[in-house]
This record gives C-alpha cells, sequence and structure tokens, in this order.
C-alpha cells in the first residue's frame, strides 16, 4: 500500500485523534495509507520537553521519508497564511521528491485576497512595514508552496477527499504505465 503523510494545523485540534482516525479511513478508502504525526509518538520522556520536541521532529521526518505522497492541509492557521510546521514539511517532501497535494477551503482565492479580505491585513500592523503583499497568478498560498507543490505532480484542491480522489486517479495511473 502506498503510505501518504498527513500533515497540517489538524494535531492542534481538540479531538486530532479521531480526526486523524477519520482521515486515515478515507485515505484507505482510495487505497492509501494515511500516516499521522502521532503515529510516531513513543516518546516515553517528559512532554513537551527540549527531548520530545526533538522526538517529534525525527519521528515526522521519518515518516515523510516512508511516504509515497504528501497530503497537506493548507488552510490559514492562525493568520492568513499555512502553518509554519506544515510549510516546512512541504519544503522537505519536495527535496525528497515526493508528490505533494494540498488542500483549504480558499482553494480558488487569491493569496492576496485572501489576506486583505479574510484577515484584514491593516489590523495585523503590518501594512506600513510590509506594504506588498504577494499576489503571484491565481495562487492561494505563497509562491514556494504554490509551485513545489504544482512541480511535484500534486495539486490544491477544496477538500480532503478532491484530493484522494485525484492522488488515486494519477498516482495508479502513472504506476502502472512503468509495468
Amino acid at each position: 500500500m502506498n503510505n501518504v503523510y498527513l500533515g497540517g494545523p489538524d494535531v492542534f485540534r481538540a479531538d486530532a485523534l479521531e480526526h486523524f482516525r477519520n482521515i486515515k479511513t478515507l485515505c484507505a478508502k482510495y487505497g492509501f495509507n494515511g500516516l499521522s504525526p502521532f503515529d510516531n509518538e513513543d516518546f516515553d520522556g517528559e512532554l513537551y520537553s527540549k527531548l520530545h520536541s526533538k522526538a517529534c521532529f525525527l519521528g515526522n521526518i521519518g515518516l515523510i521519508q516512508k511516504s509515497n505522497i504528501l497530503l497537506l492541509n493548507l488552510t490559514p492557521f492562525r493568520g492568513a497564511c499555512v502553518d509554519d510546521g506544515t510549510s516546512f514539511e512541504a519544503g522537505c517532501g519536495f527535496t525528497l521528491g515526493k508528490i505533494i497535494y494540498g488542500y483549504t477551503e480558499f482553494y480558488d482565492e487569491k493569496l492576496k485576497d485572501i489576506t486583505e479580505t479574510y484577515f484584514n491585513y491593516n489590523y495585523l500592523r503590518q501594512e506600513s512595514e510590509f506594504p506588498s503583499i504577494e499576489s503571484f497568478a491565481d495562487n492561494n498560498v505563497n509562491l514556494m508552496l504554490q509551485e513545489s507543490i504544482e512541480i511535484s505532480g500534486g495539486k490544491i484542491l477544496a477538500n480532503i477527499e478532491d484530493c484522494l480522489k485525484d492522488m488515486e486517479i494519477i498516482y495508479y495511473n502513472k504506476n502502472r504505465m512503468k509495468i
């Protein structure tokens, strides 16, 4: 079965474990094995210590390495942009040659509009210091994420299931052609 790393700010949800169980069930429906950041939680030291931080980091990197595809929640997190850990995971996946998919409710809106309309850029008190807002083409996330996802062979779509449907078609057809 093909491993899919499930990244994003979902680890901060109140129902995170149940949420990931549901996503893994959905992954299995499309022939994928979902791997969540909680799958490396075998740490037995002091929670939230420096050692725990390092164990989580190394565990997540290991899960990304084991995965064929990254499926990332790109919904703005605590502001107008993607969770910074998720951004790092995308960069890591890209460097390792993984296919990257992302989903966000804002998949059909421009990053500039998301920043100005939904997150009131002036309210963030950064408009005077950083007056430019990224506005490349129809990108709905930072160009580094948008391009890494598209160049990897993935897409940004509206939700997890849309991604899985597309992944199933693209991934399995691509691998059938190699046989």
